[in-house]
């Protein structure tokens, strides 16, 4: 990403970059359900996401019941997020899938935007 080199000011810089990073023109939304005792549930298989956006640098989960959520591989740590943390959001960090575990007792719905 190349900064605007019209600015002189670093603060203007780092200002553009983030702005950029924002400025999506494609995005996905997946609406869809997570069984309880699910481990690993593969976004990408069970929505088709990361289609139109193949890297997604900012996510948006909401959920009505606690999930685990990893990001890129299940076997990396897992985020607990509940339906009072809804919604979680995340940005500047370049996902290809996301992994859901659902141990709440009860269905999840989840909506997940991505950008």
């Amino acid at each position: 990403m190349a900064v605007n080199p019209n600015l002189t000011n670093s603060h203007h810089n780092q200002r553009e970059i983030a702005n950029m990073r924002y400025s999506a023109t494609v995005y996905e939304n997946h609406e869809y359900t997570v069984a309880n005792g699910q481990t690993d549930n593969a976004l990408s298989a069970q929505t088709g996401a990361f289609v139109t956006v193949l890297v997604a640098n900012y996510v948006s989960i909401r959920t009505d019941q606690t999930i685990t959520v990893e990001f890129n591989s299940a076997s990396n740590n897992g985020i607990t997020v509940t339906s009072t943390d809804s919604p979680f959001e995340c940005d500047r960090l370049e996902i290809t899938n996301i992994y859901i575990t659902n141990a709440a007792g009860n269905t999840a719905n989840i909506k997940i935007l991505l950008m």
